[in-house]
């Protein structure tokens, strides 16, 4: 029999918080599609149990940094692994509450209810308290017409043309909206306004200054405390994992920003994060020698070569790797399992101790390495 809701879930390395979201959506679905996209914790031993189906997906990823660059893609391999009616969509680090109305919202829709919208706590103050909802559209049906777009801020769209409407099912104080809609139309809709933004911005600069006008105070909504403290946990980790790609001191963090009241304060150390980010990838994807490790690279192997006793792009053998790489030998294994960048920080450590390059001196030395 064919299963009525199918939820479809991708994750990386949210082991902290896996449990407790399969926990609460598990017993209302019939169908949980996991899709790992390269986790380095215990997510996937802890997905394995839950999921009626489990895969992982790295396509979605930088082939140099392994980092995750297509959400879409990755959330379009999770659906293409659905067989219900319905599918219903969250994230790892989500928990669902109320999922025993999943079903029969689903067994009440009408032939032409083919989305659900469902509300999100997007904030909470300091007591615990939702201050902000947002509706998002979370259980859709037929599965085969839909279709995830936009490499990043992901947005869930028809695969192609209907025509539909908005309606509000059941009583208004239910507050479930289901609609058929040109879903497909929302990413061009979305890059049309920003650019119109963007085209306005030097308009309305050029006519204030020839009004002259007394400069005006520009506010903004603060996301709350949250959202910030996450947007801080995720450039806190982004620039940790570059600096131990490579080998450097880990930056160190305060957790005086989880107990100052002041959203400033907070908005301060998120946008310090987010330049210490950006720098660390910079740097992390400019290794000093880079040229050499791919000159290298040419005349030796493939970054997968798994032959013994010489692996990777780079050739490097195990007492080598486990002098200059030990952490990543232990993590991931021999080097044909390293993504590229990881194995020229690898060689960066060795080229740093001062011997140069001397697991192949000759090509080393034609690489200008030596």
């Amino acid at each position: 029999m064919t299963p009525q809701i199918s939820a479809c879930l991708i994750v990386r390395d949210e082991a902290r918080n896996l449990e407790a979201c399969l926990k609460s959506v598990k017993p209302h679905v019939d169908e949980l599609v996991i899709v790992d996209t390269g986790s380095t914790d215990q997510s996937q031993e802890i997905a394995k149990r839950y999921a009626d189906k489990f895969e992982v997906f790295l396509g979605c990823n930088d082939p140099e940094t392994g980092l995750i660059e297509d959400f879409a893609l990755a959330r379009n391999k999770a659906l293409s692994l659905a067989s219900g009616e319905w599918f219903f969509w969250l994230d790892g680090d989500d928990v669902l509450k109320g999922g025993e109305h999943l079903r029969r919202l689903a067994n009440e829709a009408t032939e032409d209810n083919e989305l659900i919208l469902l509300p999100y706590e997007y904030h909470h103050d300091d007591k615990g308290n939702c201050t902000e909802i947002q509706w998002r559209e979370r259980l859709m049906r037929p599965r085969h017409k839909y279709k995830w777009f936009t490499p990043v801020h992901e947005i869930c769209g028809l695969d192609g043309p209907v025509e539909g409407s908005v309606q509000r099912a059941g009583a208004p104080d239910k507050g479930v909206l289901l609609f058929r809609q040109l879903l497909r139309l929302l990413p061009a809709l979305v890059f049309i306004c920003l650019a119109a933004l963007a085209l306005s911005g030097p308009r309305q600069a050029a006519a204030e200054g020839q009004k002259a006008q007394a400069p005006q105070k520009t506010h903004f909504a603060y996301p709350g405390d949250r959202v910030v403290l996450k947007q801080i946990h995720r450039y806190r980790t982004r620039t940790w994992r570059w600096e131990r790609l490579m080998g450097v001191r880990r930056t160190p963090a305060s957790r005086l920003v989880e107990t100052d009241p002041s959203p400033k304060f907070k908005l301060w150390v998120r946008n310090l994060w987010k330049q210490r980010a950006v720098r660390a990838k910079r740097k992390a994807t400019r290794p000093p020698h880079r040229s050499g490790w791919l000159c290298i690279h040419r005349f030796e192997g493939a970054w997968t070569d798994p032959d013994a006793p010489y692996y990777g792009g780079l050739q490097m053998d195990v007492g080598f790797q486990r002098t200059y790489g030990r952490e990543l030998l232990q993590r991931k294994g021999t080097a044909n399992h390293w993504t590229p960048l990881e194995q020229m920080w690898v060689a960066e450590r060795a080229h740093r101790s001062g011997r140069g390059y001397y697991p192949w001196p000759n090509t080393a030395r034609y690489c200008g390495l030596i």
